[in-house]
């Protein structure tokens, strides 16, 4: 045990938080545009910014000097390829478009909806537009809409379009009970994560999908875009519930039509 000075619980605690960096604050960057409302800014607005947002959780709140440092960083130029780029931006995804408005919602009715071929097994590749907006910061001359001591760097919105893409497989699935039963879900569907020229990436995360009553899993597989939002490397797990009986109706797999459209009972599989 040893005696603490005064203040120095506080100074240590300080020291401990983390310092704000620009992979932090770009993908805030449309965050940051609604917050200086399109207008151009400076330090001062980005460390009032900072101070909202990152207050509470761990993070220093930078000086006006480093403030511009940050900013100098999310706005410096790249190049790709040989030639200038622009910095680097955060995107905000508005979802997809059809070509045909009063079409159906599957994936062969999006903009820029391409197809790989069919492999062994059923599976293949389909690709879409997904459009949205970027968020660049750029530096801009100094001027008067700055505001006192403002000015210097501007969030710029362009509209534009990404292609997003995923693998779709037809699979039996095979797990484990707790109790140590082996089960299958047959004809279930997985969405693996793919990028446009590159080919199918290693996904970070899965998602698992259970349908409804009387469902199928192979009911979504024209539906991708319902799940693959951004590229993001999101493997979708939609399995096939067995079918089984219920106990809520009269009969078990009959179908009796009657008068007028009236129906007497089935049975399905379903997620409960």
């Amino acid at each position: 045990i040893r005696r603490i000075p005064q203040g120095g619980a506080a100074r240590g605690a300080a020291a401990a938080r983390r310092a704000v960096a620009p992979a932090h604050l770009r993908p805030l960057l449309p965050a940051v545009y609604r917050h200086v409302r399109g207008s151009a800014f400076g330090p001062q607005k980005l460390r009032s910014f900072i101070k909202e947002r990152f207050a509470g959780k761990g993070f220093r709140i930078p000086s006006l000097q480093a403030c511009e440092v940050l900013l100098r960083s999310l706005a410096k130029e790249r190049r790709a390829f040989g030639e200038a780029a622009g910095p680097l931006g955060a995107w905000q995804p508005q979802g997809v478009r059809y070509r045909d408005s009063e079409g159906t919602a599957s994936v062969d009715n999006l903009r820029g909806y391409v197809q790989g071929p069919r492999r062994l097994g059923g599976s293949t590749w389909v690709a879409w537009h997904e459009y949205g907006m970027v968020y660049r910061l750029r530096r801009v001359e100094q001027s008067a809409e700055g505001g006192k001591g403002g000015g210097g760097y501007r969030v710029l919105r362009i509209k534009a379009f990404k292609r997003v893409s995923c693998t779709i497989q037809r699979q039996t699935l095979r797990a484990i009970t707790d109790e140590g039963d082996r089960t299958e879900f047959k004809s279930s569907i997985v969405f693996e994560p793919r990028r446009v020229g590159e080919g199918r990436v290693r996904p970070e995360w899965s998602f698992v999908y259970l349908h409804s009553f009387s469902n199928k899993a192979t009911d979504y597989s024209d539906f991708p875009h319902y799940f693959c939002i951004s590229g993001a490397p999101v493997r979708v797990v939609i399995p096939t519930a067995p079918q089984q009986e219920q106990s809520c109706f009269k009969d078990w797999m009959v179908w009796r039509g009657g008068e007028g459209g009236g129906g007497g009972g089935g049975g399905g599989g379903g997620f409960w």
